[in-house]
This record gives structure tokens, sequence and C-alpha cells, in this order.
């Protein structure tokens, strides 16, 4: 019963997560740096009414967690999206996204 339940939440998550992704067609890519620890990417889906917050999860629903900035730009490109501007304030590096 309890894998049934993991399952449908899973799958519920990945729904949710594929729909969001698909939501705007720009986004706004957040990566920062929580004490010396490694990076946290938090992607911004704009779809021109109110964006949304969700932290890049893996396919168990944990924290994605990068070495470098640049890892975070990777693994984004690999989901369909490409870099059209950046800047840094505050501690947290922005990266505006466009889908492909």
């Amino acid at each position: 019963m309890k894998k049934i339940v993991l399952v449908s939440f899973l799958s519920l998550m990945l729904h949710m997560a594929a729909g969001a992704q698909t939501a705007g067609k720009y986004s706004d890519l957040q990566v920062f740096q929580p004490g010396f620890k490694n990076y946290i990417a938090e992607l911004h889906i704009d779809g021109g009414q109110s964006a949304s917050k969700s932290l890049i999860r893996d396919k168990d629903g944990n924290k994605m967690k990068f070495a470098r900035q640049a890892e975070a730009l990777n693994y984004v490109a690999e989901q369909g999206w490409e870099l059209v501007s950046s800047w840094h304030g505050n501690g947290i590096t922005h990266f505006i996204l466009k889908r492909k």
C-alpha cells in the first residue's frame, strides 16, 4: 500500500513539474549559495500573470544541489531552456531563461 501511495505521489509531482515548466515562455533561474555549501537553484516560472517558485528536484523529490552555477545551467539546458540574460545581486545570481 505504501508503494502505491509513493508511486502516486511521485507521478503527481512529475505531472505538476511538467505542467509548470510549460506554463511560461520565460523563467528566472535563481542560483544561490547558503554559507559555503553547494549551490541551490530555484526556477521561477512566469506565465505572464504570476510567478510560481519551485526548487529543482531530482526524480526522488530531493532538492538538487550543484557544485557550480554552470552545473545548474547545464541541467536546465538539458531540460529545454536556453540562457537569455543574467545578473547578480544580494547574493543571488539570476539567469533569465527562454523555452527552446
